[in-house]
């Protein structure tokens, strides 16, 4: 089976995933750049790919996006699937346009998405035409599925796959006892005696400041008990996004890591917080869960919406509102035996979700796809 996917960037999931598909097919990649310039060098994958990878040139646009008319040339060529990784670029618009005017059909993945209240009609128009013209769509789950129906996909064609960040090696058998914890906490010079963790870029999407705000009402209580640990950037960053609000004693920054590092601050926590104002998926949530933390994210985030059973391994707040938040900490920390029941709940629901799961998933849809009109999911 000979496969095309067409994506913007090499990000390191990405790679993972794809080196992961190529081992059941033959696979050829397109990226439509090398980097992001809004992302740390780090950002990087060190994987042994199994795929052919093929670097268009053109002009970039922003962080990351870019117009590549050599597209149009590689997709003349015969392939048994074409798959649209990342739609909304100039460059896949692009193709998309260059493919139904063919009549070459394609297949389009997405990790997920926001339906937007009060949209343009033109825009959903637009949208429609791109999403709704595709032979199957590759959904993370029950979220991208409304999503990509929305704007034109059919139930019978949706694909479901376990998008993620993780290898199968990296999810934990077991929750991190107490006695590794502390010892974690010595290594890594963490204070508390409770410990939040939260992780990504030091951007006002992401709503800092309603963590900030609610680590600083832990610290009026005089609760010095609670810390929070956000990673992802320098102190520098973050000060901008608090206008002017400062930042509480208890409140720690750590710069960017790749996730082998990051795995021993997750273990080091109690809870994980993902304040996100909006996120078509969020993998760090994935990664929390491997490491059995439990997780409070707000509806926003599509990891949360689809992850997350409230009070069974989570809770989900509103965005914006640190009152919430600093309730749902409170809670899950004045129970330290349903902490851990919440871990084990994660590890269990979150063992599925590995590079290797997902290849297995997506290239069992290519077959579906391509010998008949497939059942859903």
């Amino acid at each position: 089976m000979k496969v095309l996917y067409l994506t913007n960037l090499p990000a390191p999931y990405t790679v993972e995933f794809l080196t992961e598909l190529g081992k059941h097919c033959e696979l050829t990649v397109v990226f439509e750049r090398h980097s992001a310039s809004d992302r740390d060098k780090k950002w990087v994958s060190e994987a042994k790919k199994t795929y052919k990878e093929i670097f268009l040139k053109g002009i970039k646009v922003g962080p990351e996006n870019s117009i590549c008319p050599g597209i149009k040339k590689i997709l003349k060529e015969k392939y048994d699937h074409v798959i649209i990784g990342m739609y909304s670029t100039f460059t896949a618009m692009m193709a998309i346009k260059y493919l139904n005017r063919k009549g070459i059909p394609y297949i389009i993945s997405t990790d997920g998405g926001h339906i937007r209240e009060n949209e343009n009609p033109k825009k959903k128009a637009f949208k429609t035409g791109l999403i709704g013209g595709a032979k199957a769509w590759l959904s993370t789950g029950r979220v991208a599925d409304r999503y990509l129906m929305h704007y034109g996909a059919k139930p019978e064609g949706l694909y479901e796959y376990p998008f993620t960040s993780l290898k199968k090696e990296e999810i934990l058998e077991a929750s991190v006892t107490d006695e590794k914890k502390a010892e974690l906490r010595k290594k890594l010079g963490i204070e508390g005696e409770y410990v939040v963790i939260a992780v990504g870029r030091y951007i006002p999407l992401k709503r800092w400041e309603i963590l900030v705000e609610s680590m600083r009402m832990f610290n009026n209580e005089g609760d010095n008990k609670v810390h929070c640990y956000l990673v992802g950037g320098e102190r520098e960053e973050l000060v901008p996004l608090l206008d002017g609000a400062g930042i509480p004693e208890n409140f720690h920054t750590i710069p960017f890591m790749k996730t082998r590092e990051l795995f021993e601050y997750y273990q080091a926590a109690d809870v994980f917080v993902m304040t996100t104002e909006t996120d078509v998926w969020g993998l760090v949530v994935n990664e929390a869960m491997a490491n059995g933390l439990p997780i409070v994210s707000t509806v926003k985030c599509n990891a949360g919406v689809e992850l997350i059973e409230e009070d069974v391994n989570g809770k989900l707040i509103p965005v914006g509102d640190s009152e919430s938040l600093y309730n749902a900490v409170k809670e899950l920390l004045s129970k330290p035996e349903r902490l851990t029941q919440m871990g084990e709940n994660n590890l269990k629901k979150i063992s599925s979700y590995t590079y290797e799961m997902m290849g297995i998933k997506v290239y069992e849809a290519l077959l579906a796809i391509g010998s008949t009109d497939g059942e859903q999911k």
